[in-house]
């Protein structure tokens, strides 16, 4: 399992309480990959979210979401129309802030600290990380570390989720709102599983002068190289 789903799952189960801001935009920002300023939409046949991408001046953006991912908005905006029942609904935010704003009207300024408060009371989220014992590669579960989870890591995981997904760079380029190619790239990595697929149907393919393939030399090399790989992404962590 995912870092992004351990997380996912612990927001989904976590209890309410006084006070679940952190617990609601860690669902909206890991499944759409979009802070508290969305709300959902309902177009033909689908469910969608509309936001405002104010960054970059593009207002009444579109983007496809899941139908748990609505529900889990719309009960919010539920609970925020019952604790605000005399505001017009145009006008209440998805997470009001609870310091002077009698009328909901004002949008929470950040869910920093009460989000690092969060994360830090969950339970370790064990995940297989390769160590060297003894001059060998093992895999261990170790706990992850809880400082790398903060509020905008949730759109790079949504982002990894869908390359790991295999979804199309144009495609994910759109559904993050990006003009440039790049910048989207810049949110994920192309994993060790989808490089191995790659090279291994390209392989496959291959034959020597004699008509033979070559499989099997070149799987070793491939062995060799996720060896390689592995030690420099553990120097390197």
């Amino acid at each position: 399992m995912r870092l992004a789903e351990h997380v996912c799952l612990a927001a989904f189960t976590v209890e309410e309480r006084a006070s679940a801001e952190p617990e609601r935009e860690v669902r909206q920002r890991s499944t759409a990959g979009r802070g508290p300023s969305a709300i959902p939409g309902r177009g033909p046949g689908d469910t969608h979210l509309v936001y405002d991408n104010s960054k970059d001046y593009r207002l009444g953006r579109r983007l496809p979401i899941a139908q748990a991912t609505a529900a889990v908005i719309a009960a919010q905006q539920e609970r925020v129309r019952e604790r605000f029942p005399d505001t017009p609904t145009s006008k209440l935010k998805l997470l009001p802030s609870p310091v002077a704003n009698p009328a909901g009207t004002k949008p929470i300024g950040s869910i920093g600290e009460a989000h690092r408060a969060w994360v830090d009371d969950l339970p370790d989220i064990m995940m297989p990380v390769v160590v060297l014992v003894d001059g060998q590669l093992v895999t261990k579960m170790l706990p992850f570390d809880k400082s790398r989870i903060f509020p905008y890591a949730y759109r790079h995981s949504f982002a990894q989720r869908h390359a790991d997904s295999d979804i199309a760079p144009d495609v994910l380029m759109d559904l993050m709102d990006h003009r440039e190619l790049s910048t989207t790239q810049a949110y994920y990595r192309v994993s060790q599983e989808r490089r191995r697929e790659a090279v291994d149907r390209v392989t496959a393919l291959q034959f020597d002068r004699r008509g033979n393939r070559v499989w099997r030399k070149a799987q070793w090399m491939l062995d060799s190289e996720h060896v390689r790989r592995a030690i420099g992404e553990v120097a390197t962590a």
